[in-house]
């Protein structure tokens, strides 16, 4: 048995249900044909764009499959026609099947993630990168355009540094405090985290403003915190703040002791960046800078 990702993007318009909707619906119809058993559901933010089609958000939605079938060919394509049936008919939806067993050219799946937080990309781009990994990606209506985002969901995901749960930890209400160890006992939350480095106690109490919602981080689903006067306490995060984090955690920037690789060894046509740099070290869910 083998254990997959899924990934789907582009398949709402604003008239009709969004892109998550449609993934809890597909983690659902995967469990009812005895494919296997899906985990929750995360949503990447990639990059905003003027030159980026998008509904709302331009977000990707990812899932896993464990304990399914060896090969995916065949019910590759039965999610593919589930996204067919149920997309909006004016949508360009794509899909990413990927066998996390069986990647042919991780790095390249792993900076293609990287850079679509970063950089306008395009289909060709992403079908280039899906054959070089060796992953499943079909255009499933429209123009398709939806592969772009796929495939970059299904690359995050893999990496299990960046997305948040989708919809949150919804037993925790806005305007309420909750202890970090009632945080932990959902089952939704792996850690609580502050953003200055130190370790929230089990009986300290978080306020929430806006919704709890883990970030993939490290693998663990983590809620982070920060001090807040005003609430004698912890507080967890608001989107804005959540958001930052995801960005900052993969925005590629120039560094002053960057050192240009060998030319076969670029990501990107320009240089100056991390994936361009003779001192990042590819890992097999990302990269690290060995003068870290």
């Amino acid at each position: 048995m083998a254990e997959y990702i899924v990934s789907i993007d582009d398949t709402d318009d604003i008239f009709t249900k969004g892109t998550g909707a449609i993934a809890a619906e597909l983690t659902d119809y995967v469990e009812a044909l005895g494919l296997g058993s899906c985990g929750y559901i995360t949503r990447h933010q990639l990059l905003i764009h003027p030159d980026i089609p998008y509904t709302s958000h331009n977000s990707a939605m990812a899932f896993t499959i464990r304990n399914a079938p060896e090969e995916c060919c065949g019910f590759a394509e039965e999610l593919s026609d589930y996204v067919l049936r149920e997309c909006a008919p004016s949508s360009d939806p794509g899909i990413c099947v990927c066998n996390c067993d069986k990647i042919a050219d991780a790095d390249a799946l792993n900076a293609f993630g990287y850079l679509a937080k970063n950089k306008v990309l395009t289909q060709a781009d992403a079908f280039k990168t899906a054959e070089k990994a060796g992953v499943y990606l079909k255009a499933v209506a429209g123009t398709g355009d939806g592969v772009i985002g796929a495939l970059a969901g299904a690359a995050l995901r893999r990496m299990e540094n960046d997305g948040e749960l989708r919809g949150g930890a919804k037993e925790f209400l806005p305007g309420k405090s909750y202890s970090v160890f009632e945080l932990l006992e959902s089952g939704h939350i792996d850690s609580v985290a502050a953003t200055d480095g130190e370790i929230p106690r089990a009986n300290d109490s978080v306020y929430v403003p806006w919704k709890v919602k883990p970030i993939l981080t490290g693998g663990a689903l983590t809620v982070y915190v920060r001090r807040s006067e005003e609430y004698d306490g912890w507080v967890a995060l608001n989107k804005a703040e959540n958001r930052d984090i995801e960005y900052r955690r993969n925005e590629l920037k120039s560094c002053p002791r960057f050192k240009e690789d060998a030319d076969e060894e670029h990501v990107l046509p320009d240089t100056g960046t991390c994936l361009n740099c003779a001192f990042r070290r590819w890992t097999d869910t990302g990269f690290v800078c060995v003068l870290e």
